[in-house]
Formats: structure tokens, C-alpha cells, sequence
């Protein structure tokens, strides 16, 4: 918050309205939840106007990555899914795509509760 000073949201909460969902649903859920943080974290990189939290932002993108990968497994191994682990090589050179701000917001406003 103190990045963003007076532009962060105040008193955000997030409803993923988990309760109705079953546990593949779910597992889906945190997919693209994971999903969305690594390209949301690659599309926020032109936006830095210093290289002070570029580490942490990669950082945290790489985790993302991980997190996506170890859910996309599990939902291949428990309901035979067919989710690439990582980013397959003939798709962008192998790398996670990034997405712009406004399609992350459009993926998670669904979830925010203002």
C-alpha cells in the first residue's frame, strides 16, 4: 500500500464464493486465480517507473508460477485434466504471457467486494 499511497483500495474484501463450489471447482478456482497473478505480475512490468520492486515483484511472480504449475498437477492427477504444468514451448517461446490491467481487473472484479 505504501507503492501505491493514496491509489490503494481501502477496506477491500474478496468473495469467491467457495461455499456452493465442490472441490474440483474449487481446485479450478485457485488455478486461475494463480494463473491470473503470473500474467498480471509480467503485465504490471512496464508500468514501474523504477527497478526498486521489480526483484519482488518477479519474486513473487515466480512463486505464482509454482503455485499454477502444483495446481494444474493435482487437477491433472485427481480428474485427469489436461493442463500444461508450464507454458508450453510453441506457445510464446515457453513463457508466461502478461496481462494488461485492465484484463486483471476484468478477470477479478467478480471476486472484489467494495
Amino acid at each position: 500500500a505504501s507503492l501505491l499511497q493514496t491509489n490503494a483500495f481501502k477496506n477491500v474484501r474478496f468473495d469467491f464464493k467457495t461455499n456452493s463450489l465442490n472441490r474440483r471447482q474449487v481446485l479450478e478456482l485457485v488455478y486461475t486465480a494463480e494463473r491470473t497473478g503470473v500474467g498480471a505480475y509480467l503485465g504490471a512490468i512496464p508500468f514501474f517507473e523504477t527497478k526498486t520492486y521489480l526483484q519482488t515483484a518477479g519474486a513473487i511472480q515466480g512463486t505464482e508460477a509454482r503455485h499454477t504449475a502444483v495446481i494444474a498437477a493435482v487437477l491433472n492427477k485427481l480428474y485427469g485434466a489436461n493442463i500444461a504444468v508450464a507454458p508450453p514451448a510453441n506457445v510464446n517461446n515457453g513463457i508466461d504471457s502478461p496481462l494488461a490491467p485492465d484484463d486483471v481487473l476484468a478477470a477479478v472484479s467478480p471476486f472484489i467486494v467494495l
